[in-house]
């Protein structure tokens, strides 16, 4: 027997070899199944078609006037001449896609067409709608309640008039996060809040706004070894990272666990905090 959906797989897996190999339009029919003397023959019917080319002419980009042509042409990876390959025209479409992005055009428009002009030849054309860029505005800091602002603050890279891009308000945001963690405040949420102004020209402004819940802190009081019956205490206690009187940062757990597997001593490690009285 054979499983349908690994013959439907194995037709793709055809047509991408084919048109990674300049058969544009490759195809294959759905396998067929034909039975004969108790064994199964699968036929699987193959129409590469002519290989394309890029045509002299190149590829086509218009609409870009942000984002220098020269700029553009470093992520062309398809030159004249060279075998067609759709899905590389795809990549090049991502990587104008993303340099946009980074730029600050988070509505910019990115279309492909693919022109056959004479046999065996095609004209990629790249169609760019840039929109407007989006710049960051006004960055604060809400909700913080023990930690002052200006040490928050040094650990954002985030900073008026930059492109607004995504990943980088998610950087800092993950950021101040990680400082909270590891200043043993274990239920700590930070959330982002960008507020788009209105459009002033060709460029609009993103105000953002970081907001923290901070929760209570968890601050060391003892550190109880137990459990060890061959090693001693003092060389479990000089691989811990953390200690009676500072805050159980969620780094110093990490690397307390990692080094003492290092050791290769222990058969199970458990790091637990018990708390005892009202959190504040």
């Amino acid at each position: 027997s054979v499983d349908e959906d690994l013959l439907e797989d194995s037709a793709r897996r055809i047509v991408d070899y084919l048109r990674q190999e300049g058969y544009w339009k490759a195809e294959v029919n759905p396998p067929e199944r034909r039975e004969s003397d108790g064994q199964l023959t699968v036929v699987f019917t193959v129409n590469r078609g002519r290989i394309y080319r890029v045509a002299p002419g190149g590829v086509q980009v218009n609409g870009s006037q942000a984002v220098s042509p020269e700029e553009i042409r470093t992520l062309v990876r398809l030159e004249p001449n060279d075998l067609f390959v759709a899905s590389r025209l795809g990549a090049i479409e991502g990587a104008i896609r993303q340099i946009y992005r980074t730029r600050g055009f988070a509505a910019a428009e990115i279309a492909t067409a693919i022109n056959e002009t004479a046999p065996g030849f095609v004209t990629p054309v790249i169609v760019i709608k840039e929109g407007p860029r989006v710049i960051v505005g006004v960055v604060t800091i809400a909700g913080n309640e023990v930690v002052p602002v200006d040490r928050l603050r040094a650990i954002l890279t985030l900073s008026a008039d930059q492109p607004y891009y995504g990943p980088n308000i998610a950087r800092d945001r993950d950021a101040l996060l990680g400082f909270y963690l590891d200043e043993g405040y274990a239920s700590a949420e930070v959330t982002s809040a960008p507020v788009m102004q209105p459009v002033t020209g060709d460029i609009a402004r993103a105000n953002v706004t970081f907001k923290i819940v901070e929760g209570p802190q968890t601050v060391i009081e003892h550190i109880f070894i137990t459990g060890n019956l061959r090693t001693k205490a003092n060389v479990i206690q000089r691989e811990l990272q953390f200690e009676e009187g500072k805050p159980l940062g969620l780094t110093a757990l990490t690397e307390s666990r990692r080094r003492l597997s290092a050791l290769g001593l222990f058969r199970r490690i458990q790091i637990s905090a018990i708390s005892h009285g009202d959190p504040r």
